[in-house]
């Protein structure tokens, strides 16, 4: 067992939030941070029409375009859908701009303190009968993969590496004082090249979607079910020990959390999976 990590929970102090800027025009309106305008015109989304043609799609609920707008950088332009039972109903439209507002602002604050999270550009509002249709334009990580693809479609575990960076990440993200909305295998990039350094992204953050009362242990039993699902499904476990290295960085090496964790999490494992 690597030496115990310093655990500071509640005692880092994000970057201060900032203000978006609007641009309306048509019945669409589009929230952004004063530099982004210029790649935002250049793309089309300012106006709601691409001025570029797609250099592939990045598959999610729906396939979604991807622009190149320099060299090394990409863009996918992402048509935000509803998942779980309410999509079967009513897949495209929502009702508040809250959560995508706070999204936003929350991806910002927590990347201009360092913390490695999606890099949102701004997201676009057009009024659909009594609610809206939301779409974000997003700059994405080209040499990225998520866990979930990883484990279910490469049929690969996470290295030891890759374990502990995605650890202290989420270390990270928890003692700044936030929680992810939907914190699941989905949600967790990490760079696609084994032999690299390891880098892992927290996308998706939907703060609006966080429940009362929740907290940093209810969030990571949250994850152990996304793994429980994903390992069920076929997808290819963790390796032996690395299931309580994991919770051990994830919560700063604190005896209590952990203990904590490793109560939550295993009630959401097969017994087959308590000896990792």
């Amino acid at each position: 067992m690597d030496s115990t990590p310093n655990h500071s929970a509640n005692s880092l102090r994000p970057a201060p939030p900032r203000k978006l800027e609007c641009s309306s025009s048509a019945g669409r309106a589009v929230w952004f941070f004063p530099e982004s305008k210029e790649i935002l015109d250049k793309s089309g989304f300012l106006s709601g029409q691409p001025k570029l043609k797609p250099v592939t799609h990045f598959q999610g609920r729906t396939a979604h375009p991807v622009f190149a707008l320099g060299e090394n950088e990409k863009y996918m332009w992402k048509a935000c859908l509803r998942g779980g039972l309410l999509s079967k109903i009513n897949r495209r439209t929502f009702f508040s701009l809250e959560r995508f507002n706070k999204e936003m602002i929350v991806s910002d604050q927590l990347s201009r303190s360092g913390i490695a999270v999606a890099n949102l550009i701004a997201f676009s509002v057009t009024r659909r009968g009594i609610g809206y249709h939301i779409d974000q334009f997003i700059r994405i990580e080209e040499d990225a993969i998520s866990i979930r693809d990883l484990m279910l479609k490469q049929q690969l575990s996470p290295t030891t590496e890759q374990v502990r960076t995605i650890a202290d990440l989420i270390l990270q993200f928890h003692d700044f004082g936030f929680l992810h909305g939907d914190l699941n295998l989905m949600n967790i990039m990490i760079n696609s090249d084994r032999a690299a350094n390891p880098r892992a992204l927290l996308v998706d953050l939907d703060p609006g979607a966080i429940p009362y009362n929740a907290d940093r242990i209810n969030n990571l039993k949250r994850l152990a079910r996304s793994y429980a699902k994903i390992v069920a499904q076929g997808g290819c476990p963790l390796q032996s020990g690395d299931r309580y290295r994991f919770l051990y960085h994830a919560v700063g090496g604190s005896r209590e959390l952990l203990k904590s964790a490793l109560k939550e999490c295993l009630s959401q494992l097969q017994e087959s999976e308590h000896r990792r």
